[in-house]
C-alpha cells in the first residue's frame, strides 16, 4: 500500500518515534489517531481514503503489538469495535492486519 515516496517516510518516522503514520487529510489523520490511541504497540498506520475525496471508502492497513496471537479475523474485529461510530457512515472499508 506504501508508495515509494510514503515507504521512506516510513522508515525515517519509525527510525524517530518508534511508529509510522501515513495518512495525508485531516479524516484520514483522525483515524490513524483514533487507532494509536485504542491500540498497544502500534508501530505503523496507513490510512487511504479511496472514495475519491468523500470519505466514504477507506483502506487502513495497521501493524500492532496488540494483534499478537489474534487471527485475522479477530484483529479486524478490534478495528471495527474501535471504528465502529464511524463505520455507521462509511460505504466500505478494506483492512490489512498484522502482528508487530
Amino acid at each position: 500500500m506504501l508508495s515509494r515516496g510514503a515507504s521512506a517516510t516510513c522508515v525515517f518516522l519509525s527510525q524517530l518515534r518508534g511508529y509510522c503514520t501515513v495518512a495525508n487529510t485531516e479524516a484520514e489523520k483522525a483515524i490513524a489517531s483514533k487507532l494509536k490511541e485504542a491500540l498497544k504497540g502500534v508501530t505503523r498506520v496507513e490510512v487511504q481514503d479511496t472514495s475519491g475525496g468523500c470519505g466514504a471508502m477507506y483502506r487502513i492497513a495497521i501493524v500492532a503489538e496488540d494483534f499478537k496471537g489474534q487471527s485475522i479475523v479477530k484483529q479486524h474485529q478490534a478495528v471495527h469495535r474501535i471504528l465502529a461510530e464511524d463505520l455507521k457512515r462509511w460505504h466500505g472499508l478494506t483492512l490489512d492486519t498484522r502482528a508487530a
